[in-house]
């Protein structure tokens, strides 16, 4: 999703300022590093919906997404599949909360947006058959985007250790689409989230320095590095899904239920030190819920790092 969204703000300028696409409907399943995505548009990207289907395993925990983007004119709209409530957002005020522009004008943002992320032109490829423009953006790691009329192709990107790659494999130019495609299923629960939330240019600056101090500390390329050992270690891995057995287990939940009455019990007896046994049973949560603590800040750092930050620059 960030690559197709990177590729739309970078290229939109080379079509007239109410087209978002260079063609007028179509149709792209890509294969990405996680899964597949779907691209279906209309009226030149006027009305579009990406559905998502996205696997990602971390330290063996396996963690799904499927989910649906559309955007319906000046309105963007985003929910899990399979859910009743879906954001709204209005993403015309959203792309100029991003690029720090007054003007509705596409051209702008192509050229605001080239210049934020350090982007050039380094050449072209045919990708089924089309020709695409290849764009390189320096200063988000090692991020190269292949497109054409408007339409992300193929993405490649190395940051920090990991990588992802994005590739389209079916491209229907011109085809008649399902409208029922580009629609909210009916029955919706609809939030507004104000364009305001988004980050505003400054910080998506202030984004983009963060993420390249942090390609550049010594302290973080270390932590990668044992976090790809970790990774690559059966007997870690085994460990680390042993441990989420273990906290989903009926076991760990009648410990911590002792663990809460005693405490309770504890209090309404002012201070009263508890049984050995007690304590041995309590320490032994602790040690597991330290293990969980790590294990957890592991999975949301490289999550913030990974995902969170790019959420901040593309705004997804």
């Amino acid at each position: 999703m960030t690559a197709i969204l990177m590729a739309g703000l970078l290229v939109s300028g080379s079509a007239e300022a109410a087209k978002r696409y260079d063609v007028k409907s179509g149709y792209i399943k890509y294969e990405t590093s996680q899964g597949t995505e779907e691209l279906y548009w209309d009226n030149y990207g006027d009305q579009e919906a990406r559905y998502t289907d996205s696997t990602v395993t971390v330290f063996g925990m396996t963690q799904s997404n499927q989910s649906v983007n559309i955007i319906d004119g000046r309105w963007a709209y985003n929910f899990e599949k399979g859910s009743s409530k879906a954001s709204k957002i209005d993403y015309e005020q959203m792309m100029k909360q991003m690029s720090g522009s007054k003007s509705q004008q596409p051209r702008e943002f192509t050229e605001q947006m080239l210049d934020a992320f350090g982007g050039e032109k380094i050449g072209t490829e045919k990708i089924l058959g089309r020709k695409a423009t290849i764009y390189k953006l320096n200063n988000i790691g090692d991020y190269r985007v292949w497109v054409y009329k408007g339409l992300a192709l193929k993405a490649e990107m190395q940051m920090m250790g990991f990588s992802y790659e994005m590739q389209a494999v079916e491209f229907k130019e011109n085809a008649n689409i399902d409208q029922a495609k580009l629609r909210l299923p009916s029955g919706m629960e609809i939030a507004e989230v104000d364009p305001s939330d988004m980050p505003s240019a400054e910080e998506i600056q202030q984004a983009r320095e963060t993420m390249k101090n942090l390609q550049n500390d010594p302290e973080m390329a270390e932590a990668m590095r044992q976090f790809k050992e970790m990774q690559n270690d059966p007997e870690a891995m085994k460990a680390m899904r042993q441990m989420q057995d273990f906290t989903g287990s009926p076991e760990y939940k009648e410990a911590m239920k002792a663990a809460a009455g005693s405490q309770q019990v504890q209090n309404a007896a002012g201070n009263e030190m508890p049984g050995e046994d007690l304590v041995e049973e309590v320490g032994g949560i602790i040690k597991d819920e330290t293990g969980n603590a790590v294990k957890s800040t592991i999975r949301d750092t490289t999550r913030d790092v990974i995902g969170g930050g790019l959420r901040s620059i593309f705004g997804n």
